[in-house]
């Protein structure tokens, strides 16, 4: 039996003299039920997520750094080579021993019965053709004789020749490069850093090192993601290097938005129901975004041949949006 439309409004109107006469509890209450309502609505159902997209887009996945190349021995020295030629370093050559001397000499003239007569010629002092030529053999630079004078007195000593020591690098400006010129005393710190071994004469180059080549990625296992509680679209892969480490990347993938939507990896088949992906899966984590490409890592030790289902989950209210297979 309905109630009658005078015992409903009897009722309203005692109710609302009712909550007149206790208006402090009347207003906790309703500020109560308010504050519940934009909680169920904004934060447990999360209904304004349904109209927010949360987009991606990450490149392709990194793997851990390849070994490094070991490295090539040095070449062995063959004993029965010949050993390389010291090379000219330009230095001053070592002193004559005592007793030589390397600076051409007049010959000693020869005794005669009585004392020789003594000659007005200035050329009677120079040496025989003869032994000028062995001593221009045996001295590499022999300095030019002083001419006579000619008032016929004995002729000035020859200077002594300068040491070779003369700079071993190229003079100023040799290079011809603008702002390259070599200064005299560049020059000279350069050959003292030679001559003390501080600079090597001789650079050898090590030999050439293959360069390590990069790792190629490929797909493992890959499958296009159908519906299930929301409209879901996309390719899912699996990537490896040829290492352990393997990535699960969307691509084109789009999804709807939702509150706790996790990616999981499921032994049961995309289109079962959805009390048995809750029997065997593997948590990969929290959604990235419900648009564009994303990367997910892989433990290890999961199997792949077992866990071939990837599948997007709302853990809270246990809804599957989507799944796609691994083959």
């Amino acid at each position: 039996m309905e109630p009658s439309p005078d015992a409903s409004s009897s009722l309203i109107r005692r109710l609302w003299g009712w909550a007149r006469r206790h208006w402090i509890i009347t207003t906790i209450g309703v500020g109560a039920a308010i504050g519940l309502g934009i909680w169920l609505i904004f934060f447990f159902f999360a209904v304004q997520t349904l109209f927010i997209d949360e987009e991606v887009d990450e490149a392709l996945p990194t793997f851990g750094a390849p070994a490094a190349p070991a490295e090539a021995p040095a070449p062995a020295a063959d004993p029965a080579a010949p050993a390389p030629a010291p090379e000219p370093t330009g230095e001053a050559p070592a002193a004559a021993p005592a007793g030589e001397s390397t600076a051409p000499a007049a010959p000693a003239p020869v005794p005669a019965e009585g004392p020789a007569p003594a000659s007005s010629d200035p050329d009677a002092a120079a040496p025989a053709p003869g032994a000028a030529a062995e001593t221009a053999a045996e001295a590499p630079e022999a300095p030019a004789a002083a001419p006579a004078p000619a008032d016929g007195s004995a002729p000035a000593p020859a200077p002594a020749p300068a040491p070779a020591t003369g700079p071993m690098v190229a003079g100023p400006g040799a290079s011809g490069m603008p702002g390259d010129e070599i200064t005299q005393e560049m020059a000279d710190e350069m050959n003292e850093a030679i001559a003390s071994g501080a600079m090597p004469r001789e650079i050898i180059m090590d030999e050439e090192r293959p360069m390590p080549v990069a790792p190629q990625i490929v797909t493992l296992v890959s499958g296009d993601f159908i519906s299930r509680s929301h409209p879901t679209s996309g390719r899912a892969l699996v990537l490896n290097d040829g290492s352990e480490q393997r990535f699960l990347r969307f691509e084109n993938f789009r999804t709807d938005n939702g509150p706790d939507v996790n990616v999981w990896l499921s032994s049961a088949p995309p289109d079962a129901p959805a009390r048995d992906f809750l029997n065997d899966w593997i948590d990969l984590g929290d959604i990235k975004g419900n648009v564009g490409a994303q990367n997910y890592e892989i433990p290890p030790e999961v199997d792949l041949d077992h866990y071939s289902t990837v599948l997007i989950w709302c853990v809270r209210f246990s809804v599957a949006f989507g799944a796609a297979p691994l083959a």
